[in-house]
């Protein structure tokens, strides 16, 4: 097995989804994002790099879709996770399209990390 791009760090900032990261002393800062039911988070361009791990948190019950897209236009539902509470939750993927967003089916505060390496 080939150890080419090991060693290089996943395309996707901390909070690069919903809500912001801001590192400080103290370690960091993370502060959720009010979503609408039925919003939409960043669009994350993955970059020809098919392995996706997405990860955050969200304040109430609430199902997380990760969405694909082609073109950055036309979006597609591929995995979903639900949330019967506030807590976290995560998605592990494969990836063929170049986009992936999330979706809350429910009016939550998040935040959320989508992370792509090759």
């Amino acid at each position: 097995m080939s150890d080419v791009g090991r060693n290089n760090p996943p395309i996707g900032t901390p909070c690069n989804a919903w809500g912001t990261y801001a590192a400080n002393a103290a370690g960091a800062t993370i502060t959720a994002q009010a979503v609408a039911a039925n919003g939409y988070s960043n669009a994350v361009d993955t970059k020809n790099n098919p392995f996706l791990s997405v990860f955050g948190n969200v304040s109430g019950g609430s199902t997380i879709n990760l969405q694909y897209s082609a073109d950055g236009i036309n979006w597609t539902t591929t995995h979903t996770v639900t949330a019967s509470g506030a807590g976290d939750f995560y998605i592990d993927a494969t990836c063929g399209a170049q986009f992936a967003r999330l979706q809350s089916t429910s009016g939550v505060n998040a935040y959320a990390t989508i992370q792509a390496k090759g």
